[in-house]
C-alpha cells in the first residue's frame, strides 16, 4: 500500500473478492483485495503485511459486515486459515482470541460497489 491520499477509499464486491481502492480523484490505485470465501460467518479474509483482516457475515443481510484487523498474526496461521474447509471453526480456535485486534472504521468513508461476475 504506497497511497497516501486521505480522501477514503471504494470498495467493489465481485463473486470472488473484494477491491479496497483509493477514492482520490485521479488515483484509484488498489489498497490491498479481501478473498471472499464460503463461511456462515466470515464474508472475506486478506493478509495486509502481517495483519490478516476479517470481514465477517452481516447476519441481517448475508452481504459484507464489519471488518476486524488482527494484528501480528503468522502466515502459516493466515494460510491455514484460507485452506481450511471450516473458516469460522479454525479462525475461533486458533485466531480470534490468541491475538490483538481491533474493529475498522472503513464504513464512514467507503462506498460500495456490487458487482456480480457469475464466477
Amino acid at each position: 500500500m504506497t497511497c497516501e491520499h486521505k480522501e477514503g477509499r471504494t470498495v467493489k464486491v465481485t463473486a470472488k473478492t473484494i477491491e479496497i481502492r483509493c477514492k482520490a480523484r485521479g488515483c484509484r490505485e488498489l489498497l490491498h483485495t479481501r478473498t471472499r470465501v464460503l463461511s456462515s460467518n466470515i464474508f472475506a479474509v486478506a493478509r495486509v503485511g502481517k495483519n490478516t483482516e476479517i470481514q465477517f457475515l452481516n447476519g441481517d443481510t448475508k452481504g459484507p459486515g464489519e471488518v476486524a484487523v488482527y494484528f501480528n498474526v503468522p502466515k502459516h496461521l493466515h494460510e491455514s486459515l484460507m485452506a481450511s474447509k471450516s473458516k469460522g471453526k479454525y479462525f475461533h480456535q486458533n485466531i480470534k482470541d490468541d491475538f490483538e485486534w481491533e474493529y475498522l472504521k472503513e464504513k464512514e468513508d467507503e462506498e460500495e460497489e456490487e458487482v456480480e461476475d457469475g464466477g
